[in-house]
């Protein structure tokens, strides 16, 4: 049987390090204010950091929608398994054929 992995976890990576990496310009303006009183970061810089951040924002997007088009096609390889082992029993040398593609490993296909 192909694996099936948890994918929320992976969700709830991504999510996290975007929070943690608001978090932690927050932190480093707020250490700049403390440490520079008088000085105050350029606008070009806010910038940048703000523009990182709608950068984090569109790869999760990206990301999410790779995630979405993945489980759709696992989805079928999987109904395409469950088919072919309701048959593997009998004698179909295709079904042998596409059973092997489906469970042939990286070194095998060398």
């Amino acid at each position: 049987m192909l694996p099936d992995r948890h994918r929320q976890s992976t969700r709830t990576r991504r999510t996290g390090l975007a929070e943690k990496v608001v978090v932690l310009l927050v932190f480093v303006f707020a250490t700049l204010r403390f440490i520079y009183p008088k000085r105050t970061l350029s606008c070009s810089y806010r910038l940048f950091i703000v523009g990182g951040v709608f950068q984090i924002q569109d790869l999760n997007m990206a990301v999410e929608g790779l995630e979405k088009e993945r489980d759709f096609y696992f989805g079928k390889l999987r109904d395409v398994e469950v088919l072919c082992q309701e048959h593997e029993n009998e004698d179909f040398p295709l079904v042998k054929q596409i059973l092997d593609i489906l469970y042939a490993t990286e070194v095998s296909l060398a």
